[in-house]
């Protein structure tokens, strides 16, 4: 059975346990309701929003959930606010499998 440890209203970011007892394992996991930041990255996608932006000297390229910020350092070791990390997060940002973070098509 799942028990909500700690849950944040403003990022959505849940924590959960729940324990095993046949096996005596321990498990605490992360969730996060990251459709909001989808379909607000699509609205911008289809707008001029990255365009404008170009033109105004400043670029918003994408939005990177927490929960996929989590994922990335603990799986590839990638940390989004590391400045030496900056080519692997725009590698990241232009593989297909994570192009519904960017808010526009151009590759970084």
């Amino acid at each position: 059975m799942k028990q909500l440890l700690d849950s944040d209203y403003l990022t959505g970011v849940s924590t959960w346990h729940s324990y095993d007892h046949h096996t005596g394992i321990t498990t605490i996991e992360t969730t996060q309701d990251c459709s909001s930041f989808v379909e607000e990255n699509k609205k911008r996608h289809k707008s001029s929003y990255q365009k404008d932006g170009i033109k105004q000297e400043w670029m918003h390229a994408a939005t990177i959930p927490i929960i996929i910020q989590m994922k990335w350092k603990q799986e590839l070791g990638v940390d989004i606010y590391n400045p030496d990390h900056s080519k692997k997060i725009a590698s990241l940002l232009n593989d297909p499998e994570y192009r519904y973070l960017k808010t526009g098509t151009l590759r970084l």
